[in-house]
Formats: C-alpha cells, sequence, structure tokens
C-alpha cells in the first residue's frame, strides 16, 4: 500500500510540474474533477489506512494547490472515501494516467516518474499558475489549431480536386449517361460526407500522427539484452579509446636518440647523418619515436591534440545510449548510421597499430622510416635495430604489450557492435500501415461528426516501470530533510 500511496502522490506533483495540465485543471472541468479525484484518494490513503512519507501527509497540501490554481471564490469540498477499496484506487490511478497521456498527449514517463524529494514547499512551489504561463500555453493551443485548419484546407482541396477529375473522365463518357453518372455519384458524395465535416474537423483534436506518439513502436521484436548490451558497448568503447589514445601517445612520445654519427655508420661506413639524411627535419634524430609511421608523426605534429578526433565515436555511441534507455521507442535498438560510424573509425585505428604488435614488425616499421629518411633503397636495418635494442628493449616490449592489450579490446568492442547490427529489430512495416490507416479512419470518422477509437494493439502501455526508493534511500531522505530543519532553526536563532 505504501508502494501505492508513492504512485498517487508523486502523480499528483508531476502533474502540477507540466505548465499544459496546470492550465487545463483551471480550464477543464473533466480534468479538474479527476484531480479533485486524485487528491481524494491521497487523503483516503492517509486518513484510512495511516499512510505517510516521512510521517508526513500531502493531501490536504495538494488541495491547497488546486485551490490556488483555480482561484476558486466558493468553497471546493475534498472527502475521503470511506468504502473504496485500495484495487479501486490503484484501478483510479492507472485510468488518471490513460486519460491525461490520452487527452493532453503528455508522455507517461514524464507522469509516473519518481520525485527525489516531496514537500510542502515543492508542492506549493509548482502549484502557480501565472498569467504568462496561461498566455504561453494557450499560444501554444492556437497554433495548434493553426496546423489543424491547414490540415482541413488540404483535404477540402483534395476533395474538390477528385471532383473535377471525376467530371473530366465523364466528358469522354456519351452524353446520354453523363447525367446519371453525375446525379449517382453527387448522391454517393453527399451520403459518404456529412455536410458539416469541416466543422467538426475544426472543433475536435485530431488524432496524434502514430510517428510522433511516443506510444507508438514502429519495430519488429524488443531484444530484452538489448539495453544491456548497449551499455557493455559503451564501456567496452570507453576502454578501447583509453588504451588506443594511450597506445598512441606513448608510441609518439616514447623517443630514441639516434643523432649519433656511430649509428649513422652502421647504415653505411665512413659516412655521418649530414651526407645521409636527405628528407625531412633532422632534429627528428634526437627525440626519434620509438613507433614512427605517418600518423605517430601527425601526433607529434599536432601536439597530441588529434587524439580528441578518437573520441567523437565513443562520445556519440555513448549519448545516444544514455537518451535511447529512457526513450521506449529506441530502448531496444540502435541506429545504423553511428554504430557503422563507430565499427569503420575503430577499424582504421586496429589497421594503424597493426604494425606495431611485435618487435620484428617494429623493425620493418623502422626500415621503412629510415629509407624513406636517407632516400636508400639498400639499408641492412638488422643490425641498426639490434644496437637499438641492446638498451632500450624495455620500451618496445611495453609499446607491444599496450598495443596488443589495445587491440583485443578493440576486436571484442567491435565484435560486439556486429551484434548490435545483427540482432537490431527491423521496421515493421505492416505494422506501420496499419498505424496509418488507423489513423485515416480516425479522422474521416471526425469529419464525419462520428468517434473512432484506434486499434490499443498498435501502443505500447507497459514501457515504464515506476522504481520506488529502496529504505536506504527514504533513510537518506529522511536524514537529509533532518539537517535542513536543523540548519534552518540555527538560521532563526
Amino acid at each position: 500500500m505504501q508502494e501505492l500511496y508513492l504512485k498517487l502522490i508523486n502523480l499528483g506533483l508531476n502533474i502540477l510540474k507540466v505548465d499544459k495540465l496546470k492550465y487545463f485543471i483551471l480550464k477543464n472541468e473533466e480534468f479538474r474533477l479527476k484531480y479533485i479525484d486524485l487528491v481524494n484518494d491521497i487523503l483516503t490513503l492517509e486518513k484510512n489506512h495511516n499512510q505517510n512519507l516521512e510521517d508526513k501527509v500531502f493531501g490536504t497540501t495538494f488541495a491547497k494547490a488546486l485551490i490556488s490554481i483555480t482561484k476558486q471564490t466558493n468553497k471546493q469540498r475534498f472527502e475521503t472515501k470511506d468504502h473504496i477499496k485500495v484495487e479501486d484506487i490503484e484501478t483510479n490511478y492507472n485510468q488518471l494516467v490513460s486519460y491525461i497521456v490520452k487527452t493532453f498527449k503528455v508522455v507517461k514517463s514524464k507522469l509516473v516518474s519518481l520525485n527525489e524529494e516531496i514537500s510542502e514547499e515543492i508542492i506549493n512551489k509548482n502549484a502557480t499558475l501565472t498569467d504568462q504561463v496561461i498566455s504561453k500555453v494557450e499560444a501554444r493551443i492556437a497554433k495548434q489549431e493553426q496546423v489543424k485548419e491547414s490540415v482541413t484546407d488540404k483535404t477540402s482541396e483534395q476533395v474538390k480536386t477528385s471532383q473535377t477529375e471525376q467530371v473530366e473522365v465523364q466528358m469522354v463518357q456519351p452524353i446520354e449517361q453523363i447525367e446519371q453518372k453525375q446525379t449517382s455519384q453527387q448522391a454517393d458524395f453527399l451520403n459518404s460526407f456529412n455536410p458539416n465535416m469541416f466543422a467538426n474537423l475544426n472543433n475536435a483534436e485530431l488524432p496524434v500522427l502514430p510517428s510522433q506518439d511516443p506510444r507508438f513502436y514502429p519495430y519488429k521484436g524488443k531484444p530484452k539484452f538489448m539495453p544491456y548490451l548497449k551499455i557493455v558497448l559503451c564501456v567496452l568503447a570507453v576502454l578501447s579509446t583509453i588504451l588506443l589514445a594511450s597506445s598512441l601517445l606513448y608510441l609518439s612520445y616514447t623517443t630514441i636518440d639516434i643523432s649519433s654519427n656511430s649509428f649513422a655508420n652502421i647504415i653505411e661506413s665512413n659516412k655521418n647523418w649530414d651526407e645521409l639524411f636527405k628528407v625531412g627535419d633532422k632534429e627528428i634524430l634526437k627525440k626519434f619515436p620509438i613507433g614512427i609511421s605517418q600518423i605517430t608523426l601527425m601526433f607529434i605534429r599536432g601536439f597530441g591534440l588529434p587524439i580528441l578526433i578518437y573520441m567523437i565515436p565513443t562520445i556519440l555511441i555513448c549519448t545516444y545510449t544514455k537518451k535511447s534507455l529512457s526513450n521506449p521507442r529506441e530502448k531496444y535498438r540502435i541506429p545504423l548510421f553511428p554504430i557503422i560510424f563507430f565499427i569503420m573509425f575503430f577499424i582504421g585505428l586496429t589497421v594503424n597499430l597493426y604494425e606495431f604488435t611485435s618487435l620484428e614488425k617494429f623493425k620493418d616499421a623502422w626500415q621503412k622510416a629510415l629509407m624513406a629518411f636517407t632516400s636508400k633503397n639498400d639499408i641492412d636495418i638488422n643490425k641498426f635495430f639490434e644496437s637499438i635494442l641492446k638498451t632500450h628493449i624495455q620500451k618496445f616490449q611495453l609499446g607491444v604489450g599496450l598495443v596488443l592489450s589495445s587491440l583485443v579490446v578493440t576486436i571484442l568492442t567491435l565484435l560486439l557492435a556486429v551484434v548490435l547490427i545483427i540482432v537490431n529489430p527491423k521496421l515493421d512495416r505492416e505494422k506501420i500501415m496499419k498505424a496509418t490507416l488507423e489513423h485515416q479512419k480516425a479522422v474521416m470518422a471526425i469529419m464525419q461528426g462520428q468517434r473512432y477509437e484506434m486499434d490499443p494493439s498498435l501502443y505500447e502501455e507497459d514501457e515504464v516501470e515506476i522504481k520506488h526508493p529502496s529504505k536506504l534511500k527514504l533513510f537518506f531522505l529522511k536524514l537529509k530533510n533532518k539537517n535542513k530543519k536543523e540548519d534552518s532553526k540555527d538560521t532563526n536563532n
């Protein structure tokens, strides 16, 4: 029963947090009565079932909030429901949430979300409805009405166009058939459409397009493991990025001084670097990167800043994942573009690092670099590299270990990304077509002054899980409130 009480007071506060809903409490009598009923349910749980939150009750506070919004001069009656069952209160709660979602197009998660703190001050703060807010909401409603009118104009134009096309077809028929056809078609047209259909369309609220309704899920299947896989992908992506960045920085900024002419003599006897070095800046010999390559030279020239570019795919994936987990439509899937971009980017990094996975590959990289700097094609790298390893082998071994670790984690990340693409739900085109048809039927019914309920099976109603505070969290909230009280007492003293 405590959970039900938490649901009710959170819903009561969440409604007050939405300006549009406060506006309709003031303007819409049906909704105002439903909110009063919610307050009565809260009062019933508090008085008849001894429910409270940290020894505080909020029924009276919500009642005062409603009076503050409506500015009623006559006395509003709030009362407990002595004979109502707890199950009926739960039903009232669910019906109110569904009513608000359907009538006022408010996302369900915004209504049922758990507030970190509920107090009389917070409720009173959200119970204000200024003239400025009213004007803002009314302007938004007026804009929606303009959209409806434009839809009406388009529909009217389509009907006229249809009539014109019918007449043009009739002109090629025998004269005797024209009068009969016109009479028949005019009768059919008048029977099919209510004369007041455009007025009906203006006065009614058009149903939301399925593509704009957060409850509509247009994909096939909901892999329950998908949210967890996306979180794992984010963790692996962050780890891969850290290791890849560390590897590139280590290969670029771990250097060896080979400017001594003794190294030049190994390449060619009785020669110094002034004679051998033909291309580039000879200063690089004093700080020769152990992972010499085009990409490490780019890092050195850019003072390591290009590493920020390699963080972009991970930032994109993690940002999208965080947003999608709270969006029912995107929770169980992942868009192809960011994941493919992510895969291609990491494959490029993997290829660049592959040439430093062993001492032999380091030696090949050095040979290519020295051949480019000296314009010589016959360098015996073995003796040269052996002399380097005598005093610097640990640097190269650490580089190999770091690169291999990076590649292992990166490959796992790429494999998981591929798995996500494979299990990614595809568009359910049949469902989309059905939803579009249902929407068209609903619009046509409104035009004819009728009411048509769209198929409820098209929409998801059970996506939001209400998380109630644990005992530990309630303890800390209570402690926090006590500290606030003590601080306020000290201030008053």
